[in-house]
């Protein structure tokens, strides 16, 4: 099974806006009360550190080739490829 990359893009966006605002890069001050800010902030960093696990793990599922999470194909997936390629 492949993991459609527009997928993994969108994901890591939006864990890419949840680091800067996690780490302090993006400033919260006027645009959210201050008393919501340590909340937000803490879980920006939550979601971002549970990302990197997801990501990972997409990543190995949906690789090229055999590892760790991918399976070595089977006879009838691997002729239906040789067919392809010939076709």
């Amino acid at each position: 099974m492949k993991i459609d990359p527009k997928v993994t893009f969108w994901l890591s966006v939006v864990a890419f806006i949840a680091q800067g605002i996690s780490s302090g890069a993006v400033h919260l001050t006027g645009m959210i009360p201050a008393e919501a800010i340590p909340s937000v902030t803490g879980w920006m960093g939550f979601i971002v550190f549970c990302w990197m696990g997801i990501q990972a793990a997409l990543n190995g599922y949906s690789g090229p080739g055999v590892g760790p999470l991918a399976a070595k194909p089977t006879m009838a997936e691997a002729q239906k490829v040789v067919e392809q390629a010939k076709g």
